[in-house]
């Protein structure tokens, strides 16, 4: 894992998008279409890791 990628937690724009090695060539539609995907992935990972946590405190809770 490259832990340097964004030391400053800057957001993902286009153009910080277009500077990824293969990414240079995409149109400016392209790479919004790219970062809509990625925080739309980013969302959901967030959410099922919520309820998945929220799932094992009542487990643990019940279990006690």
């Amino acid at each position: 894992m490259k832990a340097f990628i964004n030391p400053k937690k800057e957001p993902l724009t286009i153009e910080r998008l277009k500077k990824f090695k293969g990414l240079e060539c995409l149109s400016d539609a392209e790479a919004e279409e790219v970062l809509l995907g990625i925080k739309t992935l980013s969302t959901l990972l967030i959410e099922f890791l919520k309820e998945n946590r929220e799932s094992n405190t009542n487990e643990i809770k019940q279990a006690a």
